[in-house]
């Protein structure tokens, strides 16, 4: 049985890869919540922790996960940056019925 992946995991670098990953973002994902909650900042690091409620656009399904966010921040901008989610959630959210069934 296949594994169903988060299409939008990866490691991306640079200004083209990154507008690359928010277009993954908007064709899989509708969200109905995006809730930053709590940010912490130290240094050149800053980060939010929060919850988000969206849709997988390929199945309909719905993804209930809380997040991090972790920023480093260098003259100003944002130079690096991982988030952390509930990746088995998203998953499921992308899995069809028939593999869910599988």
């Amino acid at each position: 049985m296949a594994v169903p992946v988060e299409p939008v995991a990866g490691t991306y670098h640079g200004r083209a890869e990154v507008a690359n990953f928010f277009e993954k973002v908007a064709s899989n994902f509708e969200f109905s919540r995006f809730e930053p909650r709590e940010s912490i900042a130290q240094g050149d690091r800053v980060v939010v922790l929060g919850h988000y409620t969206a849709t997988a656009r390929g199945t309909g399904r719905t993804v209930d996960s809380d997040w991090a966010m972790a920023f480093t921040i260098s003259n100003g901008k944002i130079s690096g940056f991982q988030e952390y989610n509930d990746t088995a959630a998203v998953a499921a959210a992308f899995q069809t019925a028939s593999a869910a069934a599988a």
